[in-house]
């Protein structure tokens, strides 16, 4: 049986995309190596609520907590950050897959599951996978995609390793996420506690050295958290150089398009496989699918992503370049004024939004920076300017 679209992937890019096209009145094969949708887990399933906006999908039934603050921690340093307003739910990963999986099946989308699409070949009339031929292949298969090493999109960048767990665990406030820094904690990222309820949590970490389990395991000791299951994964970090080529498409973390700095992409691959989709449709409408066409792909989610993505480089790079002392000294800058902006600015999906505000406030004041502390900041130049340079 022939199909317009073949995806490798039922996650939420994968899945989403096969629903869009569905739509349009595509015929849509979804390959999904697992047998069941959303498992095994690797997301800590905070994500912004706008979810529903790019989707328009309710994920009510998913929800399970909703955060407003954070508690971030450095040793024996500590920084609180409070919004009125939810910043961020916290989703049970699996269902939030399933429901997208049920709507492209609702669309119309045939989703083949314990079956990974891993053998191509290339024909005159599209491409064959696993013995179906499509005229259009979207790899939505994760960091060790088949899709982009078959079709020479293969690409190294950065992989953190993540490993968390459900534990049973009472946070200090449960519309509050705690986040721990440091070498000791989490060498190269961050920790993190997400209230789930009162008394329990979604605690994980990532790591660019070492073993993410032995980390993980010395936080729960640390908690004293009593772990349930852990699960985890890789996280790709990097700003993809292609994620097209003749009928092929990548999305999601085939594509990296995640947050550097979070290491979170439910959000930014959902509305890259929007994209994806309508690029898709043009091109089979006019019967263009080469590569030149599918480039547009490209173009239209780097207009969208590319700057939050460089953004999150450079930031990683500088904050990861930094010691502990200089670790304290940015710990010990803010102010109450400054961390009510961040809180009222920050977002996780867009965390270059809070530098605007910033920036206008030290035009506005200049003498208010120059006579205080951030002064002290000004010595840490040459990081930045490694961080911009790479």
């Amino acid at each position: 049986m022939n199909y317009d679209v073949a995806i490798a992937g039922c996650g939420p890019s994968g899945a989403f995309c096969a629903k869009l096209l569905a739509e349009k009145g595509f015929k849509v094969v979804v390959f999904e190596e697992h047998e069941k949708i959303g498992l095994p887990k690797h997301c800590s399933g905070l994500i912004h609520p706008r979810i529903e906006d790019i989707t328009d999908i309710s994920f009510e039934e998913a929800i399970e907590n909703e955060i407003r603050g954070a508690h971030i921690l450095f040793r024996d340093e500590e920084l609180f950050l409070h919004a009125e307003s939810c910043k961020s739910l916290v989703l049970e990963r699996s269902v939030v897959d399933k429901i997208i999986a049920e709507e492209a099946e609702a669309a119309g989308a045939h989703i083949r599951l314990g079956e990974k699409a891993n053998r191509f070949e290339r024909k005159n009339d599209g491409i064959s996978v696993n013995g179906i031929t499509c005229r259009v292949l979207i790899g939505a298969d994760g960091i060790r995609s088949e899709v982009a090493n078959s079709f020479g999109l293969k690409e190294k960048g950065e992989i953190i390793r993540g490993m968390q767990c459900n534990a049973r665990y009472k946070p200090g406030e449960k519309e509050n996420v705690e986040v721990y820094f440091g070498r000791d904690v989490a060498p190269g990222f961050f920790a993190w506690v997400i209230p789930v309820a009162e008394d329990r949590c979604r605690i994980g970490l990532g790591v660019n050295e070492g073993s993410a389990s032995a980390y993980l395991k010395k936080l729960l000791k640390k908690l004293d958290a009593e772990p349930d299951e852990i699960f985890g994964g890789g996280i790709p970090i990097g700003l993809r150089r292609k994620s097209y080529a003749d009928r092929v498409m990548l999305v999601g973390d085939s594509a990296m398009q995640v947050k550097p700095i979070s290491g979170g992409g439910v959000n930014i691959s959902l509305k890259c496989a929007k994209i994806c989709a309508e690029v898709a449709s043009k091109a089979l409408e006019k019967d263009a699918m080469d590569e030149k066409s599918l480039s547009e792909y490209q173009k239209l989610w780097r207009k969208e992503f590319e700057r939050e993505i460089r953004f999150g480089i450079i930031a990683r790079r500088l904050i990861y370049s930094l010691n502990e002392n200089e670790l304290r000294r940015i710990f010990n800058a803010p102010d109450e004024e400054l961390l009510n902006k961040i809180s009222m600015y920050g977002d996780i999906d867009y965390p270059s939004r809070i530098a605007e505000p910033l920036i206008a406030d030290v035009l506005a004041e200049p003498q208010r920076y120059i006579n205080s502390r951030y002064l002290s900041l000004a010595t840490l130049m040459p990081q930045v300017i490694r961080a911009i340079l790479g």
